[in-house]
């Protein structure tokens, strides 16, 4: 059976981004490993953001007020103030 591929969380990840920009700010890499940092701290700002985007639309989803189609059945507007 195949495994899943394990996707860090969003703090996991926000860790890593907040070690690789020590390492960075320390000027002690040299410019390839700095550039291979850099390079690995955008990609995980662009997964950050997606993640954030993708909690964004749940909360989005959730709070959306409930229409009369979305109602269950038998309760009226009235009934939800």
């Amino acid at each position: 059976m195949a495994r899943k591929k394990h996707t860090p969380s969003f703090e996991q990840q926000l860790e890593c981004l907040q070690q690789q920009v020590e390492r960075l700010e320390s000027g002690t890499l040299p410019l390839e490993e700095a550039l291979e940092c850099f390079e690995q701290g955008i990609r995980l700002i662009k997964e950050c953001q997606s993640l954030l985007s993708q909690a964004e639309q749940r909360i989005q989803t959730l709070t959306q007020p409930m229409t009369s189609s979305s109602a269950p059945k038998g309760v009226s507007d009235s009934e939800h103030d």
